[in-house]
């Protein structure tokens, strides 16, 4: 499990030092290759730094079920 976050933290640094956020990260995104290494897939919602934004501030974007709760709504916030 140790070495599948690594793997995975690695990838999103990866992209993240190129000006992309993933920004749905979960899960279903995260496929492996024939040797068992994780590639992360669907860029569908990516951002790109410098490039125009397509959504506005306040616009939910990402699968619901893994955004953190404070993203989803007044009062809402992560357990303690």
């Amino acid at each position: 499990v140790v070495a599948l976050g690594r793997a995975l933290a690695r990838g999103l640094a990866h992209v993240h030092a190129r000006g992309v956020l993933h920004r749905d990260l979960k899960p279903a995104n995260v496929l492996f290759d024939a040797q068992g290494a994780p590639k992360l897939v669907d860029f569908g919602v990516a951002a790109v730094a410098g490039a125009d934004r397509l959504t506005r501030t306040g616009d939910l974007v990402g699968t619901p079920r893994y955004l953190a709760p404070e993203v989803l709504g007044e009062g809402a916030r992560s357990a303690d």
